[in-house]
């Protein structure tokens, strides 16, 4: 069962990393922060989009706490907190 989330991560992932573009950041620290997430395989993608550049958005954390998530964009480096 591991071997299967892996590979399912492993092609959220290369998806996730093709859609971003090469436009400038609001934030370059978030931005680089949650891509060095995702390649670490801390974090978890999210069902929603972000409000700026309507790409996915990543719990880079990848823990919930009180019902409530991080949230940031590998493409712009927007970040919030939303609730589950």
């Amino acid at each position: 069962m591991d071997i299967y989330r892996e590979k399912i991560y492993d092609i959220k992932m290369t998806a996730y990393m093709k859609t971003l573009t090469k436009n400038t950041p609001i934030d370059k620290k978030i931005r680089q922060s949650t891509i060095t997430s995702i390649i670490n395989r801390c974090a978890v993608f999210l069902d929603k989009q972000c409000p700026l550049c309507e790409k996915e958005l990543v719990d880079p954390i990848g823990t919930k706490r009180n019902n409530e998530r991080h949230a940031r964009c590998g493409n712009c480096g927007y970040k919030t907190i939303i609730s589950t």
